[in-house]
């Protein structure tokens, strides 16, 4: 390019800007920079030059998609701490004994829980006091579910 006369100014810092019109279209994988001295924000994915304002609302976003993130992990966190799974059986019998003692006028309808080895029914009030534990307890238990499904396999 030639040499200009002294009063004469150059427009390439205009052209370049023309040329980036369209600003950054990184979204939110933009990696922002900051010159303090020019008092800009440039994309440093791009390079493009980027509003201030349209920075500062893609940070915001990001800021609120992390922190409802973080809700749902801790969400999930107090739910995991809290499950017990003695609990989901008594929740099921709960609905269980809910669903069929509604309604006095349907004599005949309510359904009773029966004894899984000799199948015999029994009112929920009658269980409430008789409670036993220990190892010996759990054997017995296992090995009469395992011999029940070691029954209807052999039904199947």
């Amino acid at each position: 390019m030639e040499k200009l006369p002294p009063k004469v100014i150059e427009f390439d810092a205009i052209k370049k800007e023309r040329l980036n019109k369209d600003g950054c279209q990184c979204g939110c994988q933009a990696q922002y920079l900051v010159d303090e001295a020019n008092m800009i924000v440039k994309c440093q994915r791009c390079d493009a030059r980027v509003e201030p304002f349209q920075a500062l609302l893609v940070i915001t976003e990001r800021a609120s998609r992390y922190n409802q993130q973080i809700k749902k992990m801790h969400e999930q966190r107090e739910a995991i701490q809290s499950y017990k799974p003695h609990r989901v059986t008594l929740k099921k019998l709960e609905q269980q004994y809910n669903r069929s003692s509604r309604g006095k006028a349907n004599l005949g309808t309510k359904l009773y829980p029966c004894c899984p080895s000799c199948k015999e029914p029994f009112e929920l009030d009658e269980i409430v006091d008789n409670w036993i534990g220990g190892i010996n307890i759990q054997q017995q238990l296992y090995s009469r579910q395992n011999k029940q499904r070691r029954d209807e396999d052999k039904h199947t």
